[in-house]
């Protein structure tokens, strides 16, 4: 039966982070679990893949993807992460502008759902 890579959160890692209404949530993914009859760091398991970091050498014991699935906004034109030319003088005005009219938000409180 096919798996619904739907249901993988958007980003890097196993899990996706937001602020509803003033508390963080975080969704996580489906396909992620820990085993914990593997030793640690080498315990995490991705039913995805059918894989576990001590079959591939991974980092899913971090929540860092190992499928590849869903890693990019697909708003976003995709770059080459690992290495680019410095930013153009056009990119680095357009960067400006948005900082510009889109401050960051106010740092948060530490006020928090959960006590950690």
């Amino acid at each position: 039966m096919p798996k619904d890579r739907s249901k993988i959160p958007t980003g890097y890692y196993c899990y996706q982070s937001a602020i509803i209404d003033g508390i963080r949530t975080v969704q996580v993914c489906p396909y992620w679990s820990i085993r914990h009859d593997k030793e640690p760091k080498e315990n995490g398991y991705c039913s995805y893949l059918e894989r576990g970091d001590w079959e591939i050498g991974g980092l899913l014991w971090d929540q860092v993807k190992e499928c590849g699935e869903n890693q990019r906004d697909p708003t976003i034109k995709d770059i080459d992460i690992a290495y680019r030319e410095p930013f153009t003088e056009a990119e680095q005005d357009k960067i400006q502008n948005i900082r510009t009219n889109h401050p960051s938000p106010p740092p948060s409180s530490g006020i928090s759902k959960y006590n950690d």
